[in-house]
């Protein structure tokens, strides 16, 4: 259990836990972008609003997705 708290230590110290961290705010930016551009605009009244609020949804679960890929990979090969 110890040497695991070492683990989690070492990796919140290493400067990929922070592009890390980055990583995961920007996709729940592109999220709650998406779901505002949604409900709050007009813009799925228009194709090409549609378009870019599923760019959006995609950019920031792309972001999330290798965002936990990468800190799931340090954690076990740190």
């Amino acid at each position: 259990m110890n040497d695991e708290m070492e683990k989690l230590q070492a990796v919140k110290q290493s400067p990929w836990f922070r592009r890390v961290q980055m990583l995961q705010w920007f996709g729940l930016v592109m999220f709650v972008l998406a779901i505002g551009l949604a409900a709050l605009t007009d813009f799925m009244a228009r194709r090409e609003g549609i378009v870019i609020v599923v760019l959006f949804v995609g950019c920031g679960l792309v972001a999330m997705v290798a965002a936990r890929l990468i800190l799931g990979a340090h954690l076990r090969h740190p």
